[in-house]
């Protein structure tokens, strides 16, 4: 029952009674409730073999790491819940290229 003092008796996990004013019990700005947007990435690679003669290849391959360089954004800020788009959380685009001679 609401006293005239606009606070509410509210029982506690330790079983004492605290009273509490209605606004308290409700927390308008809660941190850490947001989940973060989906995130992916995408590898891919190429690779090509030459048959020079019967006993001599040349491989070359390129490896390409986050191919598409899709933006991941990162998570909400846990003290006003905006999203920073000025931040990206995966790592720009790798590639690695590279070549076999084999004999």
């Amino acid at each position: 029952m609401i006293g005239n003092n606009n606070l509410i008796p509210l029982t506690l996990t330790d079983g004492t009674v605290a009273n509490t004013s209605i606004g308290g019990m409700v927390n308008w700005d809660s941190r850490n409730f947001l989940q973060g947007p989906g995130q992916w990435n995408q590898d891919a690679s190429l690779r090509k073999t030459f048959t020079i003669k019967e006993h001599y290849r040349l491989l070359l391959s390129g490896d390409f790491f986050n191919a598409f360089n899709h933006p991941n954004n990162v998570s909400p800020s846990t003290t006003t819940g905006l999203i920073n788009l000025g931040l990206q959380a995966n790592s720009a685009r790798i590639i690695q290229l590279s070549g076999k001679f084999e004999f």
